[in-house]
């Protein structure tokens, strides 16, 4: 609420590549609030960016994307490169993206 507050939009970064798969039951929690706050991410996100090098979750989030419809474009990355040439031209991101 912050970014809106003062205008100012920011990138939501995930990195996957530590730690274990958390259960399904919580899975389903972050989705159930990432849809109860769908309107604040439209409005303070630039883009979400899923950080996974060794595709260990990719199997899960391409699950989780079947049920979970992202609110601003989505990007997958496998390197850090990757993700700072996204943050370097998130102004020229096409937000008509859809999944």
């Amino acid at each position: 609420l912050d970014c809106i507050d003062n205008d100012v939009k920011c990138i939501l970064l995930l990195d996957v590549n530590k730690g274990e798969i958390p259960p399904m039951n919580y899975i389903l929690k972050c989705m159930s609030f990432l849809i109860e706050i769908k309107s604040i991410i439209q409005d303070a996100v630039y883009f979400s960016v899923i950080y996974d090098k060794d595709e260990t979750g990719t199997q899960l989030l391409n699950t989780i994307l079947k049920i979970y419809q992202p609110a601003r474009p989505l990007f997958i990355t496998k390197t850090q490169d990757q993700i700072i040439q996204l943050c370097n031209d998130k102004e020229t991101v096409d937000f008509s993206y859809k999944i």
